[in-house]
């Protein structure tokens, strides 16, 4: 096979799955709409209480990335290469894993008193915090069995056990929160019945292909891959969403509300998109750099369409966010949210180029850059949300989001530069980015009456993929070889 066929291969694969993961994440995405109602009613769960659970969130993924320790990347990098961690890398990091969850509901169960004060508002509420300190633990147990599936490149199999648990999840909503009223505490309960499902089902079948070989000098070195990646853990929530805990310290629990509900808009982008990257590139980018022949075609490839499309994510999720809210809620407050959506929605898409530069970083197994770049970014996110809040409120949180993401980016493409020198399209991305912020401007500020505003958003989506061939970022000729490659798929579904 010659560079040329590998590369494709690659780049067959990574699309595959990208795409396979990203139709699964609209799905998960979609049904999660569904408890948007129910959220959102402030009946159900007074606004202050969502705001809460957007706190309790966050710190959940704090606790359940830290406690994950970055083995599920370990397994992937050590599996990808020949040799005896190969067959011990998934055992080891299941065994681990468990400890480290059982490690984190202990840790949940000690401090819930005064967690309950702080994050729920109500030092009584120890019960609901002890609960979620349940799903901190199942959450991490989880990390490894969909780790495994991703590293089978079962890409399939994957986004089905996801909707499961979603399906779960929703169904245990409608349950506790709608049919018993138990407010915030039945959105945990909810949690942790889907998350107590997903573990029985995901750990037995992966025990049941996987023999349990744990090894105690593949730990170590697992661990010291990893331990950096935990450190960076700690520090990514922060930038994903630290600006919350800011936002209810100087503005409160009902501005809170509004600015979570524009991060979860903006969260489409990073489930269909960015996350979809990064679960197919983790393996597929992986094996590329650590094969018999090394491939950084792939990464320049991938950077650069994934840029344009997520580009048109970006700008068609944040001139339609005031019709999607007023769709969803006819609480007046939400769609002020929604002039929030295209800095945080940005934010994701730097984001995504940040996971693909940091796969060369795994890949040379320089963890530690990566956590150096992680943390540097969060600091920076802190430091700018302690200025802006308190002058300009939410805009301001979100304005430092997109600064800090763009940022992380370019500091680890700077200091992953001497690994693998991949020749990425710098221009095309400031391209992108110029033309969705000009769009944007364009069609929501032009036109004040909303109809004929309505109908000028659609025509700058529209009008986006044109101009994208017109300013040179894509060729027509591969724009012909796409069209090629994509008629030759239908044909084979017919077939």
């Amino acid at each position: 096979m010659d560079d040329r066929s590998v590369t494709s291969s690659g780049a067959r694969r990574l699309a595959t799955q990208s795409a396979v993961y990203a139709v699964g994440n609209a799905v998960i995405k979609a049904s999660g709409l569904l408890l948007a109602p129910l959220l959102l009613n402030t009946t159900l769960l007074p606004r202050a209480d969502y705001g809460h659970l957007g706190m309790l969130e966050i710190t959940g993924q704090l606790a359940i990335l830290v406690a994950g320790l970055g083995l599920t990347s370990a397994m992937i990098r050590f599996a990808a290469e020949e040799g005896v961690d190969q067959d011990t890398a998934p055992g080891t990091a299941l065994v681990c894993t468990m400890i480290s969850g059982l490690l984190v509901a202990a840790l949940f169960w000690v401090l819930a008193p005064p967690l309950a004060a702080w994050l729920l508002g109500n030092p009584d509420d120890i019960a609901t915090m002890r609960w979620y300190g349940a799903y901190a633990a199942l959450q991490t147990m989880l990390f490894v069995p969909y780790g495994y599936i991703r590293l089978k490149e079962r890409a399939m199999l994957f986004v089905l056990a996801r909707v499961a648990e979603i399906a779960v999840l929703i169904g245990g909503v409608y349950f506790f929160l709608a049919r018993q009223e138990l407010g915030i505490r039945g959105v945990v309960y909810a949690y942790v019945l889907s998350a107590a499902v997903a573990v029985v089902v995901l750990v037995v079948g992966m025990i049941r292909r996987v023999k349990l070989r744990f090894s105690l000098e593949t730990a170590v070195r697992m661990l010291r891959f990893g331990a950096p990646l935990a450190v960076g853990a700690l520090a990514l929530p922060i930038l994903h969403a630290g600006d919350r805990y800011l936002i209810d310290w100087y503005r409160g629990a009902e501005s809170l509300a509004v600015y979570y509900w524009g991060s979860r808009l903006s969260g489409l982008l990073n489930m269909l998109f960015v996350q979809s990257l990064a679960m197919a590139f983790a393996v597929v980018g992986m094996k590329a750099l650590t094969g018999e022949r090394v491939d950084v075609s792939l990464h320049r490839r991938a950077y650069r369409h994934y840029t344009v499309w997520a580009g048109l994510a970006v700008l068609a999720l944040s001139l339609f966010a005031p019709e999607i809210t007023r769709l969803l809620t006819d609480d007046i407050r939400y769609p002020s949210a929604a002039p929030l959506v295209l800095p945080l929605s940005m934010g994701y898409l730097f984001y995504g180029h940040f996971i693909l530069f940091s796969n060369t970083l795994q890949a040379a197994r320089r963890t530690h850059v990566i956590a150096l770049a992680v943390v540097s970014a969060a600091t920076l996110n802190v430091a700018m949300n302690m200025v802006l809040i308190p002058a300009i409120g939410i805009y301001g949180a979100s304005l430092a989001t997109v600064v800090s993401y763009f940022f992380l980016a370019l500091l680890t493409a700077y200091l992953g530069r001497r690994d693998y020198r991949v020749r990425y399209d710098w221009l095309g991305s400031a391209v992108v980015v110029a033309l969705v912020v000009a769009l944007y401007v364009a069609a929501d500020n032009l036109i004040a009456e909303p109809t004929p505003r309505l109908v000028l958003r659609l025509v700058a989506v529209l009008a986006y993929l044109p101009m994208v061939v017109v300013l040179r970022v894509y060729r027509a000729d591969e724009i012909r070889v796409v069209w090629t490659r994509l008629r030759a798929l239908l044909r084979r579904e017919r077939s």
